[in-house]
């Protein structure tokens, strides 16, 4: 059976590559929605059992799996939307949610990654969104992520006790940023999966 990780690496990968021959401009210097666009194209042609919704709202997804948004901490970022969110082809419910960054600064980090984690917790039994995604890209070093995954077992683990964290590096050999922040640098990217493992 096919990784939804390992296919996300690929996607993002494919959408680099896309991003550059067809616009001349990185991935990273691109609008996050072209990002959301490729990799959702991507894996609709690798798992013919999903489908995709864009930019619902957070709170409409937890009511849809039956989750109160009440009475929770404000820096879980419960409101808002999220980016992209994988359905059920046939039932066309939440399977599992996916949110991009194009930088890798702690504060966006941390607000997805304890929102997503929130998620897997609080999600039903053995439901699909125990499961969740973060695709990041940007002109940081392999070993800086390293040090960003760090950080977020850390944040994790001081909140939920039953959610795991792991990484999963995409090389982007021979792609470079035309980000002004980090223009001429190569692009590196990662994965990190989320899951409630009680």
């Amino acid at each position: 059976m096919k990784s939804i990780k390992v296919e996300l690496g690929r996607a993002l990968l494919e959408a680099s590559q896309v991003a550059d021959n067809v616009t001349g401009q990185s991935i990273n210097a691109l609008p996050e929605y072209f990002l959301s666009v490729k990799i959702a194209e991507y894996l609709h042609d690798k798992f013919e059992s999903y489908t995709f919704s864009m930019e619902d709202s957070f709170k409409s997804i937890a009511t849809e799996l039956g989750i109160n948004t009440e009475r929770h901490p404000e820096h879980f970022r419960l409101s808002g939307k999220v980016d992209l969110v994988l359905r059920n082809q046939k039932s066309k419910k939440a399977r599992h949610i996916i949110e991009f960054k194009r930088g890798i600064k702690s504060t966006g980090l941390k607000k997805d990654a304890l929102r997503l984690a929130w998620l897997c917790e609080n999600s039903p039994s053995g439901h699909k969104t125990e499961k969740n995604y973060l695709v990041v890209v940007t002109h940081k070093s392999k070993s800086f992520f390293k040090k960003r995954h760090e950080e977020i077992i850390e944040w994790v683990a001081e909140e939920f006790d039953y959610v795991s964290v792991n990484f999963h590096p995409v090389p982007l050999p021979n792609l470079f940023s035309t980000n002004k922040y980090g223009l001429g640098k190569e692009l590196f990217g990662g994965i990190w999966e989320f899951k409630y493992d009680n």
